[in-house]
């Protein structure tokens, strides 16, 4: 089968599935495939916002602490105890620390700058800072501490809300779709290779006779080229098609 002529006589000896022979717009549903996407983007909006608030309140918790050294912090010196760098993907260079503090022995460890770091070696002296009365609250008097920027709370906020709209959104354009599509018959040209099986690409004639090409679907078992299967297009934006049925919506049962 090929050229337009072809595909509008299919059409017009063509039954959509009964779901689809209905007033628009339909009923829909969400399909298992919908739910489990959904349920995964409301773990992350939540995710999203516990993050927010633990980042926020731990840039708050570093902040007062910086300020508590800063006003209330006193000078003592102290010796290097070790120097390593971390295992992290930076290698951040890192030391620990020994201070007094009325006669009892302190323990601190901090990151370092670069310059500064390469030039300390176990039994170094350095200038330590820490508060009276909390010496756990401490820190090399050389540089200042470091503290999460306010922005951090933002950009991980938005790793995780990103994703989860995404994933909402193509619920929703599905569910739009099978609520006013158009059904069609679409003869399948070819496929493209997608993670998990096969996108079909496929060919069908709108209801004005337009010639369009479209492509989606995610199978492991695609039908052979040549096939007619059933798509649904947007009449006002026919390039916005879909094979049917949908992975995550579904024609609600009919009351």
């Amino acid at each position: 089968m090929s050229g337009n002529d072809d595909l509008d006589r299919l059409q017009r000896s063509w039954t959509p599935p009964a779901e689809l022979a209905t007033a628009v717009p339909r009923e829909t549903r969400l399909a298992g495939g919908g739910i489990a996407i959904s349920g995964l983007a409301v773990l992350m909006l939540l995710a999203a916002v516990a993050v927010g608030v633990g980042l926020s309140l731990k840039i708050k918790r570093q902040e007062a602490n910086r300020t508590q050294l800063r006003d209330s912090g006193v000078v003592t010196e102290g010796v290097v105890t070790r120097h390593w760098r971390n295992n992290d993907k930076e290698s951040t260079p890192m030391i620990a620390y020994d201070f007094d503090d009325k006669g009892q022995r302190q323990h601190g460890s901090s990151t370092a700058p670069r310059g500064v770091w390469n030039g300390l070696d176990v039994g170094s002296r350095l200038a330590v800072r820490f508060v009276p009365g909390n010496s756990s609250l401490n820190h090399p008097a050389e540089w200042d501490p470091e503290t999460l920027p306010k922005w951090a709370t933002l950009l991980f906020a938005a790793i995780l809300t990103t994703p989860a709209v995404i994933l909402l959104s193509l619920a929703r354009r599905q569910a739009r779709l099978l609520s006013y599509g158009t059904p069609a018959p679409a003869l399948v040209t070819g496929y493209r290779n997608v993670k998990g099986g096969k996108a079909l690409v496929y060919e069908f004639a709108t209801s004005t006779g337009e010639r369009v090409k479209g492509r989606g679907g995610d199978m492991r078992n695609p039908p052979p080229v040549g096939s007619i299967v059933c798509i649904l297009y947007d009449p006002e934006r026919p390039a916005r098609n879909s094979p049917y049925p949908m992975p995550l919506t579904r024609v609600a049962a009919q009351r």
